[in-house]
């Protein structure tokens, strides 16, 4: 099941992100980023969701409308009332196993409900899992960068994918 991820279960979220980070090698991320303070924000602001199995959290995406981080540093000119997906994780315990997918399926279905009209995000240009999420879902490449202050891992694929009219407030 997917849900809001709230305060008592911030300890799991955490222990997924540390479990998530050390698992990945060549990465985007590094022992900085994401880090504890950036999940506590986006717990605090109601934009991190999980999916759980008896209560257990075993992957986790942060949905906002708000443009941060590496997201900022592209143009969005064509998504007029967007939704961005950041830090899609899932438990090495539970790769493989659709759970990535299934959350990308949730950001749409809530960006829908919210009548936002576009989903956005930003991968590493080497992070071929999620390069490969975003073409199963229909998520179109819009642009390519570069963010010199994530160096080494500093080139960016942008993509979006359109979804219907101008955003309310369910994810606010």
């Amino acid at each position: 099941m997917i849900r809001r991820i709230e305060h008592r279960e911030f300890q799991q979220a955490e222990k997924l992100l540390v479990e998530v980070k050390e698992s990945l090698n060549a990465h985007q991320w590094n022992r900085d980023y994401p880090s504890k303070m950036v999940l506590q924000s986006d717990l605090e602001t109601g934009s991190l969701f999980g999916w759980f199995e008896a209560e257990r959290l075993f992957a986790m995406v942060t949905l906002t409308k708000q443009q941060t981080g590496t997201v900022k540093q592209f143009n969005w000119q064509e998504a007029k009332s967007p939704v961005f997906i950041q830090r899609v994780m899932t438990s090495p315990l539970k790769r493989g196993q659709g759970l990535a997918l299934r959350l990308l399926k949730f950001a749409e279905d809530e960006a829908m409900a919210a009548q936002c009209d576009a989903l956005c995000s930003v991968t590493g240009v080497n992070n071929r899992a999620m390069r490969h999420l975003f073409d199963k879902r229909g998520f179109k490449k819009v642009a390519a960068g570069s963010v010199p202050e994530r160096y080494p891992y500093h080139e960016f694929l942008a993509f979006q994918k359109e979804i219907g009219g101008p955003c309310g407030i369910l994810l606010e």
